[in-house]
């Protein structure tokens, strides 16, 4: 965060603003579209937090077609020019924006200069955060962002998000995302020029073709029949991974992850671009296998008992939520050793999920979730029942069994706990299990995913730190 928005912070700890008005954007550069989308978000005071009451979009920009260079290379020059372009026609500057993401997914993120992209647009502001979307969170994203996961509330929805490298399926279950996979299939693994000549083929798309038994090349054009061929073993794929399991060995080969697991789950929701050509809003061939998986893919998932419908956000599913910006002060209780690791800034937050397997586990599965952050490593964590030296003990044990499992590199450890044990807990990880690293335990703030943290120092004349939030606001 930029030292304006650490005064805007240390403005709302005073409580001098009771409503915020906050300027947003959010980026997503993916497989085969980038985009951008401006809202204004207000925020009103609730106890020690500011809670989102209004999301307004302001602009929403042009579809470009993400550029790349060769095979290995997002072409940023060109990126740059198309968001300058947005940000005029926006009538926004970076200076008048006050926060936002960067979302790089699918076979962008496999690009070797994919971080630096994203931290270049990060750039646009200081008070960005930047996200490399790997499979499971980008599969979040878009369930979230589609509605899948709202809508599965008593009940099931499976959302297929369906982009230009990768597809991306969360089993959505009461409102909650409770299982995610991956297959390298999407519309521009093969694209072609308007004399039908190939002139791009991803790796996957080289498999794809091998398993349709159609010869692709760049440079050789392609027929309807070899397109045809092409998108009905795509849908396959997609189909079978949908319904849990692979028709045959093979077409396995495009799988990224296990397929879901076998459920009565039967409804599909779509989200990504395909789902346009599905719903009829868009009708312009690009010179992929758009369309033709678009048509095929129905039928596809009916012969599997499957029934598809269509989410409330479809290519913008992943940047549906440009950023939340909110304010929170730790509770009564804090624990820092190695002071000298604060502020943080724009960690991301893992989220430890309640009950089910054993806690190391959870927390290992959290760690896992949640982008990489080499500076800190942030967990929330649910606490209940009385602190005795042996729940304590059992606790923090498990913490940081799970952490070590994880094997993720950080310099900090950052536990965020939704009851006043953080004194307890920071002092039993040092002085009993002892605990070298850097540590901050702080407790009385909520954090949920895909939320963004900044901490900073210690107020002055006061034991609380600040802690600022930043949500993709779904």
């Amino acid at each position: 965060m930029g030292s304006d928005n650490q005064a805007a912070a240390a403005r709302v700890v005073l409580g001098e603003d009771d409503t915020l008005v906050l300027h947003t954007v959010g980026i997503d550069i993916g497989s085969a579209t980038s985009q951008i989308v401006f809202s204004d978000l207000t925020l009103e005071r609730r106890g020690n937090r500011y809670e989102t009451v209004d999301r307004t979009v302001t602009y929403a920009s042009d579809i470009l077609l993400t550029p790349f260079i060769a095979d290995e290379t997002v072409d940023s020059d060109t990126l740059a020019a198309f968001f300058d372009e947005q940000y005029a026609k926006a009538g926004v500057s970076p200076d008048d924006v006050d926060t936002g993401a960067v979302i790089l997914t699918g076979v962008a993120l496999l690009r070797h200069n994919a971080e630096a992209v994203a931290n270049m647009f990060a750039g646009y502001s200081g008070r960005f955060v930047s996200v490399a979307a790997g499979d499971e969170i980008e599969a979040m994203l878009a369930a979230y962002g589609s509605g899948a996961v709202e809508a599965s509330h008593g009940g099931g929805i499976i959302n297929a998000d369906i982009g230009g490298g990768t597809t991306k399926m969360s089993l959505c279950v009461d409102g909650r995302v409770e299982q995610s996979a991956a297959v390298d299939v999407g519309a521009r693994l093969v694209a072609w020029d308007e004399r039908d000549v190939v002139v791009r083929l991803e790796p996957a798309g080289r498999v794809l073709a091998r398993l349709a038994r159609v010869r692709v090349a760049v440079g050789e054009a392609l027929t309807d029949e070899h397109r045809a061929r092409l998108a009905q073993c795509a849908v396959d794929v997609l189909a079978d991974a949908a319904a849990g399991h692979w028709q045959t060995p093979e077409l396995g080969e495009l799988a990224r992850t296990a397929p879901l697991p076998p459920t009565d789950v039967s409804t599909v929701l779509l989200s990504g671009g395909m789902a346009r050509y599905v719903e009829g809003t868009e009708d312009r061939a690009f010179g992929d296998l758009g369309p033709w998986i678009a048509r095929l893919l129905p039928a596809a998932l009916e012969a599997r008992n499957l029934v598809l419908k269509l989410g409330s956000a479809t290519i913008r599913a992943t940047v549906v939520g440009a950023s939340q910006f909110t304010v929170q002060v730790s509770g009564t209780t804090i624990h820092v050793s190695g002071r000298d690791a604060l502020p943080l800034r724009n960690i991301p937050v893992g989220v430890v999920a309640d009950g089910g397997a054993p806690l190391a586990e959870r927390v290992a599965r959290a760690v896992l979730q949640t982008p990489p952050s080499p500076e800190a490593l942030t967990l929330a964590l649910h606490w209940e029942g009385t602190a005795t030296f042996a729940a304590l003990d059992g606790y923090c044990g498990q913490v940081l069994d799970g952490v070590r499992a994880a094997r993720r590199p950080h310099d900090c450890l950052v536990l965020v706990i939704d009851h006043d044990i953080a004194g307890l807990v920071g002092a039993h990880l040092v002085e009993e299990l002892g605990y070298q690293g850097p540590l901050v335990v702080i407790d009385g703030v909520e954090l949920d995913r895909f939320d963004f943290v900044d901490v900073g120092d210690y107020l002055p004349h006061s034991a609380s730190l600040p802690v600022t939030i930043k949500s993709l606001a779904f």
